[in-house]
């Protein structure tokens, strides 16, 4: 939907974005911080327009349903072949 996205910089959250590349992280309980974080985007229209591309690229080829479908395949794998 072209959304960029302002997140917690928390774990899973920040193990999945990348700082200012596929969204803008801000610092936990911190409502200032995100304000800030937000303006920020809305303002910037360059900053805003390549966290979109680069989210976009980033879901097409890690978040893809062979993309999936591998890792999945890969961990029942090895649970397998552990037992």
């Amino acid at each position: 939907h072209a959304v960029p996205v302002v997140a917690s910089n928390i774990r899973p959250v920040s193990e999945i974005i990348d700082d200012y590349q596929t969204g803008i992280l801000f610092n936990p309980g911190n409502p200032q911080d995100l304000s800030k974080k937000v303006i920020e985007l809305y303002l910037n229209h360059t900053l805003r327009k390549k966290v979109i591309k680069l989210a976009r690229k980033k879901a097409h080829e890690k978040y893809n349903i062979e993309s999936i479908s591998h890792e999945i395949y890969e961990i029942l794998n090895d649970a397998t072949l552990q037992k």
